[in-house]
């Protein structure tokens, strides 16, 4: 279970930045359940990242800005989901919104370890403490958004 005062931390940072909303509990679970269903192969380790079923894209960002590597990378996504497990096991708060405001929120608090995905889970992104964002899914979203 993730840190109270880190979640304290979260729901006071959401509250300042207009579109962003934590879950409901049952809700968040269900989510969390279905990013399982969708990417993890071994949902009991705690690092998801090191046990996914699909091939992963890996965006090294070292001592440079992470958030900022990850807005280009998601760009202006009006809605996506926030996962933050910092490393400890579930449940883990989720929050809904936009690329933007969620990345504000993640400045405004403590450095965590979350994950970044789509709504229908079609994308997921895993912000690594190795400074490294581990990716599945945002590849496709590319080529059929040049397609459309």
């Amino acid at each position: 279970m993730v840190d109270g005062q880190l979640v304290s931390e979260l729901d006071a940072a959401s509250r300042r930045f207009a579109g962003t909303a934590r879950l409901p509990a049952e809700a968040a679970a269900e989510y969390v359940q279905g990013l399982v269903d969708a990417y993890v192969a071994e949902p009991s380790m705690l690092r998801w990242w090191e046990s996914l079923k699909h091939s992963t894209t890996r965006v090294r960002y070292g001592e440079t800005d992470g958030l900022a590597k990850l807005a280009s990378i998601l760009g202006d996504r009006a809605d996506v989901r926030l996962v933050v497990t910092d490393e400890e096991a579930p449940p883990w708060p989720v929050y809904s919104g936009g690329v933007f405001q969620l990345i504000a929120m993640l400045r405004d608090c403590r450095f965590c370890e979350y994950i970044v995905a789509a709504p229908d889970m079609s994308w997921i992104v895993f912000d690594t403490h190795m400074n490294e964002l581990v990716s599945h899914g945002l590849e496709n979203c590319r080529a059929k958004s040049r397609l459309a």
